[in-house]
């Protein structure tokens, strides 16, 4: 999409002008939420959607699946993470199949209870050998980052042609953000996208904007750097992927994400992406400066590696690492090579055939039982064979910077003075709504974050409106 084609200037009379700062998956869905309340909506960033590349976004590189971290007291992050699940269930029904898809899923070292057992599907739970761990396998959902990106921002810029996700968990959140009507309702209008340099403070973005009632701060790692937020609990975790072609991941597709016991283990020059067994994540190895918890230090970490189909396109994230501190975006090759090898160790099937290639000596199909005992030979031919990882078809690797916090994800109310910039000494305040620090669950709690965005700016205008009142009620009373 080029920049070329998003609207730069919007004006509507009558709808309150909100600006996000940010064009990650967090800012562009509260700009959908906000537009569907009625709002006029501005996403304001150096990053838009058409900027895949940029080293400082994401976002596109995310293997954006649902599998929550939350753990069973964050009953915040869990609620995100639910109304995010249930949203995207219903926009499946909606959507073509390379854009959302609810496929099998299987993660290993998991303890019991999961909190999301009663959310998604056909969730079950088997010990492993490793003491204390389990393996757990449902349904969920992969996002095809690409097609998904398209989708989100041809809504915000045609809102007339809309679908309208919904959530059964949402019902107390909407009982204090009504919903308007969208389906070619006059209320709503085109969200417009704007692209602004690395700003110094909120103050700036709002003299650009001195119409904005309310600010989203949805700027994930810049919320250090801005001078009236300056959160240095912000920090980045660096997550390299790596984008191969698996045929058969088309037609049937599979995720998984499991702890490899036998592969090397983390090295300065090598993160892996680890699991603690609260569900949390850190990095491994000496450089963390986390102190393990007793549970920790009883079930010493492994690599953990993850296969995340981007729906059933045909492409898969391979993954990945961890690296908590680091703004390196340079892309490993060593780190590279090891993921390819432990994506093998862990689905020996991205090297499988598709089920259709499968056919006898006179060109006529296999059946289905036929087909399986051939493809356990070869993946037993796979797993025999250590430069195995060598036959996939790599399509590229990415390194991406997720915007973590350490008091974790920050949605709150909030403002900021702005200064004039006449000659004359007068100040006002804008109003915020902050919505960052989500670390590596972005995607799966972007719904839920962003409802929860929408409610805030309701009651921040809501409060203005009352403040409002109470000047001018004082005023006739003074006179």
């Amino acid at each position: 999409m080029a920049t070329a084609s998003i609207p730069t200037a919007n004006t509507h009379a009558q709808a309150q002008h909100i600006v996000v700062l940010g064009a990650g998956v967090i800012g562009l869905t509260s700009a959908h939420v906000l537009q569907r309340r009625g709002y006029q909506v501005t996403i304001a960033a150096r990053d838009l959607p058409e900027d895949a590349d940029s080293p400082a976004f994401a976002s596109p590189w995310a293997g954006a699946n649902w599998c929550s971290f939350a753990s069973h007291s964050n009953f915040e992050q869990q609620r995100y993470d639910q109304i995010t699940f249930e949203t995207w269930t219903e926009l499946e029904k909606h959507l073509p199949t390379d854009t959302i898809a609810l496929l099998p899923f299987e993660q290993n070292r998991v303890q019991d209870p999961a909190w999301f057992k009663h959310v998604t599907p056909h969730f079950r739970l088997e010990p492993l050998q490793e003491k204390g761990f389990l393996r757990a396998t449902f349904k969920s959902h992969c996002i095809n980052v690409p097609s998904y990106t398209k989708w989100l921002v041809s809504e915000l810029l045609d809102p007339a042609s809309s679908i309208v996700p919904t959530s059964p968990f949402l019902d107390d959140l909407e009982s204090q953000v009504p919903s308007i009507s969208c389906n070619g309702s006059p209320q709503l209008v085109p969200v417009s996208f704007q692209r602004v340099p690395e700003l110094s403070s909120l103050a700036e973005l709002s003299r650009r904007f001195p119409e904005a009632s309310v600010i989203v701060n949805a700027s994930g790692l810049g919320a250090a750097k801005l001078a009236d937020v300056r959160d240095l609990a912000m920090y980045p975790i660096a997550g390299q992927v790596v984008v191969v072609h698996a045929p058969r991941f088309r037609t049937l597709p599979q995720c998984k994400m499991g702890a490899l016991t036998n592969t090397p283990s983390a090295s300065e020059s090598v993160p892996f992406f680890s699991h603690t067994v609260n569900g949390n994540k850190r990095e491994a190895g000496p450089k963390s400066d986390i102190e393990p918890t007793a549970e920790e230090k009883a079930f010493p970490e492994v690599p953990v590696s993850y296969v995340i189909p981007r729906a059933q396109s045909g492409f898969v994230i391979l993954g990945g690492s961890y690296e908590e501190g680091s703004y390196d975006t340079q892309v490993n090759e060593q780190l590279s090579q090891t993921i390819l090898q432990n994506a093998i160790q862990l689905c020996p099937d991205l090297l499988l055939r598709p089920p259709e290639e499968y056919r006898h000596s006179d060109g006529q199909p296999m059946m289905e039982d036929e087909r399986r005992e051939v493809e356990m030979q070869e993946i037993r031919a796979i797993c025999a064979d250590p430069s195995a990882w060598k036959r996939l078809e790599v399509v590229s690797s990415h390194v991406g910077l997720r915007p973590a916090r350490k008091a974790g994800v920050r949605v709150e109310m909030d403002e900021v003075p702005i200064k004039s910039e006449r000659s004359a000494p007068s100040s006002s305040n804008v109003k915020v709504v902050h919505a960052y620090g989500i670390g590596p669950a972005g995607y799966q709690a972007s719904w839920g974050v962003a409802h929860q965005v929408a409610m805030l700016v309701k009651k921040s205008l809501a409060k203005s409106s009352l403040a409002d009142s109470i000047a001018i009620l004082s005023t006739i009373a003074s006179t």
